[in-house]
């Protein structure tokens, strides 16, 4: 378990404040705090035989916590990744053909999202979003296989493989990015927020050609 120390912006430092200001001052728009992380790997290889690759786990937290932020609340980092699992192998099939397979698993990330949205009348009835505690909301996990055959042949001075692939061969929507997207009602003259995951690579064909020396 380690411990660090860090420092957050509480303001925007892009404002168009006086400079003079004592309470402009950069120092005074960050507040600090503290954080732990620790968590657990294990690894299991497997280098002999026509099938070879090896297994990774970690399990893993990384935690803040700031008297400013989240009412003094410890919460979850960004980097606070659980579950992470990937599998790797090949398989010779013939002297000169072999095959390969990958498959990952990640557990998602801490987001701080939208929870309700109210309208203050004090400020001309202006729309404010409240987005609960820090980090309240955990993403969707990610996972994907990779696939490919590999054609070898070795000649005197090097040796060269044709290699054909599928990256996320079973086309999971694993997402990129998240948005919140206002969705209004005029009938009933309502508005709500909804978050929204946006996928960015579905199944990808490749075909590659390698020299080694």
């Amino acid at each position: 378990m380690s411990i660090i120390h860090v420092k957050l912006q509480r303001q925007c430092l892009f404002c168009r404040c006086d400079p003079n200001e004592e309470t402009n001052f950069w120092e005074n728009k960050l507040t600090s705090g503290q954080g732990w992380a620790y968590g657990y790997e294990a690894l299991l290889k497997k280098n002999a035989g026509k099938l070879k690759g090896w297994i990774g786990y970690t399990l893993a937290w990384s935690i803040r916590q700031f008297p400013d932020l989240n009412a003094g609340t410890p919460f979850y980092s960004r980097q606070d990744r659980r579950h992470e699992f990937e599998l790797v192998s090949t398989y010779a099939l013939k002297p000169r053909v072999r095959l390969s397979a990958n498959w990952i698993y990640a557990s998602g990330n801490p987001l701080t999202a939208p929870l309700s949205s109210f309208v203050s009348f004090k400020n001309d009835r202006i729309g404010l979003i409240d987005y609960g505690a820090m980090n309240a909301y955990r993403t969707k996990a990610i996972h994907r296989l990779d696939v490919g055959i590999q054609f070898h042949r070795k000649r005197k001075y090097f040796e060269r493989f044709w290699e054909i692939g599928f990256y996320n061969a079973y086309n999971r929507q694993n997402p990129f990015y998240y948005s919140v997207e206002t969705i209004e009602n005029p009938r009933q003259g309502t508005v709500k927020y909804e978050l929204r995951s946006r996928a960015l690579f579905p199944i990808v064909p490749s075909v590659s050609y390698n020299v080694k020396w």
